[in-house]
């Protein structure tokens, strides 16, 4: 039997499904470096399945809450989600099954750390979500997500999400939504970096940072929390 096939179905036998289409399987497994190293390849990457399974999760999760949260109201709801859908979050997911273990990258990414990098792991698991819902439908992805977020649901606090504590900010003083700018980029696709800033001007004083990370998610959080601790030491 082939190592790719061998570490497929010992990854299905630890997640308890199994893919009718081993390539779906593949394709979530493949990280945007692996097949850009072979010129000329058409070797389907993971990002169109992470697209779908962005919004599978968006779902299941959004369905979870909502039936097992019913005195909540929906800012509580929505935080709560917020939480379970950040990137830091769905790498603790991921490393509980060593997603990273079973990813095809690039020697490149692979040396530089990309097997462990939070992005990486939570873009993997979104399109593992979403070729499992391809593969089997919605109740085996609900099935699948469920029996991991319970195994690691005692990690949800720490991993605040400082977006959402911005955004309420902003939204109680009346001051819009918080604005994002990148400033630049550098790397190659498959390591970009992100250099992010945020302005705010409230009560005549005019608050600005910087921050930088692998994705633009990771550095908007980091951002955020940047701009509440300003907040918090200058109100």
């Amino acid at each position: 039997m082939h190592e790719d096939d061998t570490n497929l179905n010992e990854l299905e036998k630890k997640c308890n499904f199994h893919f009718n289409d081993k390539n779906l399987l593949k394709q979530a497994l493949t990280h945007r470096s692996f097949g850009k190293k072979i010129l000329n390849s058409n070797l389907a990457d993971n990002e169109r399945l992470e697209y779908l399974g962005d919004a599978v999760l968006k779902l299941l999760v959004s369905e979870t809450l909502f039936l097992n949260n019913p005195d909540k109201q929906e800012g509580q709801l929505t935080k709560e989600r917020s939480i379970i859908i950040a990137d830091s979050f769905l790498a603790t997911l991921a490393k509980d099954i060593h997603l990273g273990h079973y990813m095809r990258f690039s020697y490149g990414e692979k040396k530089s750390g990309g097997i462990d990098r939070e992005s990486n792991l939570a873009d993997a698991f979104e399109a593992l979500l979403g070729a499992l819902y391809l593969d089997q439908g919605y109740d085996s992805c609900l099935k699948f997500f469920n029996t991991q977020f319970l195994k690691n649901n005692h990690a949800i606090e720490k991993h605040q999400d400082y977006k959402s504590d911005l955004q309420e900010f902003y939204q109680k003083n009346k001051l819009g939504l918080p604005q994002y700018k990148v400033l630049r980029t550098s790397g190659p696709d498959h390591q970009k970096s992100f250099i992010l800033q945020l302005t705010l001007n409230f009560n005549n004083k005019q608050f600005q940072v910087q921050s930088e990370a692998k994705s633009k998610k990771e550095a908007e959080q980091y951002l955020a929390k940047k701009m509440l601790i300003a907040l918090k030491k200058q109100t």
